[in-house]
């Protein structure tokens, strides 16, 4: 767990996850960590290649999102956008808040 200290922005987002799952019972659709890239252009996702219970269905739905900004504005790259879950990336907002 991150500290309350030296991490509060972590520590308030993560106690707001937990709360909403173990405490109020709801499920969270989506996680969006928004902010700049320093090497890529356009916009795009960042997301994982599965929704955690896996399953066609679940593939398909975590890329809707990206195909319907693709498909309203041109500001917005599809073929930019990454699905895949490095080694490297587990400790990244976007996995832990999909596990």
């Amino acid at each position: 767990m991150p500290d309350q200290k030296y991490q509060p922005e972590i520590y308030a987002i993560k106690n707001l996850m937990k709360t909403m799952y173990e405490v109020e019972k709801r499920k969270l659709w989506i996680y969006c960590d928004l902010h700049g890239h320093s090497k890529k252009k356009n916009s795009f996702f960042y997301g994982c290649n599965t929704a955690a219970n896996g399953g066609f269905l679940s593939w398909t739905i975590v890329r809707l999102l990206p195909r319907i900004f693709a498909k309203k504005t041109h500001f917005f790259s599809l073929k930019d956008c990454r699905f895949k879950v490095e080694p490297y990336k587990l400790g990244t907002a976007r996995v832990v808040a999909w596990k």
